[in-house]
């Protein structure tokens, strides 16, 4: 059962409709929410770290590992997709997250190592239609930005979002 202190004339829902804010007002305007998410889709187009720089003035990264699936049905819904997310690598190295975490993509395996790639030699990875590829982290593109729900202006402790 949720309680809530009302303010004088403030409306109150119709019998059966949840008082909990939706994904929607969790997000910052501008940004959609999905799978626990708030999503940041530009229109513009920078490189991999300007878009990074961008996502960080945010409070939020380069879509990354635990958001790559929702992020892509997402994109998905919005139509054809080619954003920036939050992987690269340096030269002979593996692929990171912006986290710093390996990159440990959860169809591969030791038995099948190359059921999962990254299309392309770049070094910076982006989302095309479902699939991850990598180009040159100058080359411009738009980009996803990710970070938890979280209401605005609601201290860390407030769980509702």
């Amino acid at each position: 059962m949720w309680c809530y202190n009302l303010l004088p004339g403030a409306a109150v829902k119709p019998d059966g409709a949840d008082p909990r804010p939706s994904a929607a007002s969790c997000c910052p305007e501008g940004w959609i929410g999905a799978g626990g998410n708030c999503y940041y889709f530009s229109e513009d187009e920078r490189n991999w770290e300007t878009s990074q720089n961008y996502c960080s003035v945010h409070a939020a990264s380069l879509a990354a590992n635990d958001s790559l699936e929702t992020l892509n049905i997402t994109l998905h819904r919005k139509g054809p997709s080619n954003h920036w997310v939050g992987l690269r690598r340096e030269p002979g190295q593996p692929w990171r997250w912006v986290d710093g975490a390996a990159f440990n993509h959860p169809l591969t395996s030791p038995l099948e190592p190359h059921s999962f790639a990254i299309r392309g030699a770049g070094l910076c990875a982006y989302l095309a239609d479902g699939v991850v590829s990598s180009a040159g982290c100058d080359t411009e593109r738009k980009w996803a930005c990710s970070k938890p729900h979280g209401r605005i202006g609601a201290s860390p402790e407030d769980a509702e979002c």
